[in-house]
């Protein structure tokens, strides 16, 4: 049973699953080269030192997971991949930021010729993916996308919350009574792009590309509702995030948790890595994976998420 989310008498529980996977402005070029060296031991006549094999990581910055600072990559998923890189010793690891599309193409590439090994980390693994790409384990855990509402206005929203607090987005989106705002143009996964194919449809559905006034329109009143997931709707109420500025909805028809993972071109060295990787992560508690990624929920969302890893233990 997934853990259930008490609503108030008159109002919802505030806040409840990155990343994947998302996208914005990105940087054309290599941002940073991160070679990670082990000192060398002493010098042997009989023994000739085993090169590192390149390996190729490719970012796409979605803040706050990963953002460009002063020029520099940083955010809770450069907290992971470095906490990864760190743990890898034996290869040469370089990151470069390019457009997910283009990072496909690439790995997918990489995967025929054999003569380069692309990874990327922070995917969700789907069926397709996996025919043509290795994954990892669980490199993060985080919660999906989730209905935003303001928390003045939580309980507005009870009649559509089931006894497992999650609301039903379908029968959401039919109520006319509430203006919704769609990002245009943006895939949502594929529970959630079949229910606003079916039922996305009305006057009171707003579909803009102004996503990152969504926060602004909520505080206005200009909106009842939108989709984001938590952590992305606190970037976009600003960096000090409280559970009085928005209360998050998980979804019915979405998992309670979503698993990102590194996925690499279907070479040796990709396979090779993707063994290591997972050696790292089992050796981690989900949790302590996720410490940097929590500090950006809002209380109730990071008690939600710590009682829904609890359930995977």
């Amino acid at each position: 049973m997934p853990a259930s989310r008490s609503i108030p008498k008159l109002s919802v529980k505030n806040a409840i699953a990155a990343a994947v996977t998302f996208a914005t402005s990105i940087m054309p070029s290599v941002i940073s080269a991160s070679e990670k060296t082990v000192a060398p031991g002493p010098a042997s006549s009989a023994t000739t030192p085993t090169p590192k094999q390149d390996i190729l990581w490719l970012l796409d910055t979605v803040p706050p997971a990963i953002e460009i600072k002063d020029g520099k990559l940083s955010g809770f998923g450069m907290t992971s991949i470095e906490h990864l890189i760190n743990r890898l010793p034996n290869y040469s690891i370089r990151l470069e930021v390019k457009p997910r599309g283009r990072a496909f193409a690439s790995m997918r590439r990489a995967g025929v010729t054999q003569n380069q090994t692309i990874c990327i980390p922070g995917l969700l693994e789907t069926d397709h993916r996996t025919q043509e790409f290795v994954f990892s384990d669980t490199i993060l855990s985080m919660l999906p996308i989730s209905v935003i509402v303001s928390a003045k206005r939580a309980s507005d929203f009870s009649p559509f919350i089931d006894d497992a607090g999650e609301v039903s987005l379908t029968e959401l989106l039919k109520e006319q009574a509430f203006s919704p705002a769609i990002e245009a143009g943006r895939s949502y996964g594929r529970q959630i792009d079949k229910a606003i194919r079916t039922n996305g449809f009305g006057a009171h559905i707003q579909k803009t590309r102004q996503h990152a006034d969504f926060a602004k329109m909520l505080e206005l009143g200009r909106i009842d509702w939108f989709l984001a997931y938590p952590i992305e709707a606190g970037y976009l109420f600003g960096n000090n995030v409280h559970d009085h500025d928005f209360t998050s909805l998980p979804i019915a028809e979405v998992p309670d948790i979503l698993h990102a993972k590194v996925a690499c071109s279907d070479t040796k060295a990709g396979r090779d890595i993707i063994g290591k990787i997972n050696t790292i992560v089992a050796d981690i508690s989900p949790i302590e994976l996720a410490e940097s990624y929590m500090t950006h929920l809002t209380t109730t969302d990071a008690e939600y998420f710590r009682t829904l890893i609890g359930e995977t233990q």
